[in-house]
């Protein structure tokens, strides 16, 4: 995931260029590193090339909420000015979520069959998630209105999520010998609007949420019409 790497990266560098406190730029990263590749991503790639994106769509949004759970929680609670490094690895370590990763691979790969009442309790959990965010994005925009927002920032986010994201990992992976469906799909996963876990995060750590809430709703409006140009071109 050079790709991945690299436009992050270059995400860091236009914070710093614009001169973003160190909270704004915290949350300016979590507005434009994570995608919404689960519940945007894959129907999109289905959409497009059926059952067959699943083979590089799925790994790639498993990648994904891997990295957001480790790498989005550090930025948030680092972005809070609450506390240094050691503070926000310590936020790392306490998100219950991250531990349950490892008992999923170990149930997948040993072939464990989970007794059928848990299942139906985690499916019961499971499907209230998607609700519950989008509840507390809701909420959170509802906040937002009638507050000053520097909606110059917002679009700037915007353009860096769904624009320049995707030129740069369509530039990156023409550099390798990959095949044209894993290209479009990674293509088309970068191209997500922001996810809306977060949003979760910055509320819980104080990262402005604000700005994380109203970039997550202005690139998923603006979405329909960058992905429905994305689509165009790669297919």
């Amino acid at each position: 995931m050079a790709d991945f790497r690299c436009s992050n990266y270059l995400r860091f560098v236009s914070a710093k260029v614009f001169k973003f406190s160190s909270q704004r730029r915290n949350a300016f990263l979590l507005a434009t590193i994570f995608s919404n590749s689960g519940n945007f991503g894959i129907p999109l790639a289905m959409f497009a090339y059926g059952n067959r994106a699943m083979q590089y769509a799925m790994p790639i949004m498993v990648i994904h909420t891997l990295f957001m759970s480790f790498v989005g929680i550090y930025i948030a609670a680092s972005g809070s000015g609450k506390g240094g490094i050691k503070d926000a690895l310590a936020s790392v370590l306490r998100q219950p979520m991250n531990y349950a990763i490892i008992p999923g691979i170990l149930c997948n790969q040993l072939t464990w069959e989970i007794p059928s009442n848990l299942m139906k309790w985690v499916n019961m959990i499971s499907k209230t998630a998607i609700p519950i965010i989008m509840l507390t994005l809701g909420m959170q925009l509802y906040e937002v209105i009638g507050k000053k927002i520097n909606w110059s920032e917002i679009a700037f986010a915007s353009v860096v999520k769904l624009l320049v994201a995707p030129l740069i990992a369509w530039v990156l992976c023409g550099l390798f010998p990959i095949s044209p469906l894993l290209k479009s799909i990674v293509i088309i996963m970068t191209a997500m609007p922001s996810a809306a876990n977060t949003t979760i995060y910055a509320i819980q750590y104080g990262s402005d949420p604000q700005y994380v809430s109203a970039c997550t709703f202005a690139t998923t409006i603006l979405s329909f019409l960058s992905l429905t140009l994305l689509l165009n071109i790669l297919i």
